[in-house]
């Protein structure tokens, strides 16, 4: 978010517990699952307050940071799984979290509900497309409000050589869907862009 500059870092300390399961599949796939719990003290923390102007109508500030005693219990699976020894690859996972302030409510701009899924698939040795689509739940302001959920989809084409050189053409939220991450600040449009790669 766009931070005020006197904006206020600390460390971060707690304690925390998690449990994990690993099966493997046949063919190099994978479900994972697991549960994380966290108590934290200085969990960074994000808010924004209404500043009156000089015609007194309140206006969004610039976002600053908080420092929150929190409750938070993660509960996620995933699953991998590659199919046509290697050519298409498929890969999930979810989450379920609870960002609970020990002193009551929701830690802000914090979802309960994600989802991420990506198919990649590689016609040639050369080319490897990938399709991915992201789902964040709703979220809580620091303000109260309501942020509403959204998906967003993307796409990538990339160009690999047997030098390390490649390159890559991105497409970033096809559908132009409408959505914030942060109260007043929506994020960017359906978007293309491109760069180079060097792997070494």
């Amino acid at each position: 978010p766009y931070l005020r500059p006197d904006a206020d870092f600390r460390h971060t300390y707690g304690a925390s517990v998690f449990s994990e399961l690993l099966y493997t599949l046949q063919r190099g796939g994978e479900v994972r699952s697991g549960a994380r719990y966290q108590l934290a003290h200085n969990y960074l923390g994000f808010e924004r307050n209404l500043s009156p102007t000089t015609g007194g109508v309140p206006q969004a500030d610039y976002f600053t940071t908080t420092h929150l005693r929190a409750s938070i219990l993660d509960l996620y699976g995933s699953v991998t799984q590659p199919f046509f020894g290697e050519r298409v690859g498929f890969s999930f996972e979810g989450w379920y979290r609870t960002p609970t302030l020990l002193e009551g409510g929701r830690i802000p701009y914090e979802e309960s509900l994600g989802a991420s899924g990506t198919l990649s698939v590689r016609p040639h040795r050369t080319i490897r497309l990938s399709f991915t689509g992201d789902f964040v739940g709703s979220r809580k302001t620091s303000t109260g409000g309501d942020l509403d959920p959204y998906t967003v989809f993307s796409a990538e084409v990339r160009f690999l050589t047997k030098g390390g050189f490649g390159a890559y053409v991105r497409g970033v939220n096809l559908l132009n869907t409408t959505y914030s991450i942060w109260d007043g600040v929506p994020e960017r449009p359906f978007e293309v862009f491109g760069g180079f790669t060097f792997d070494f």
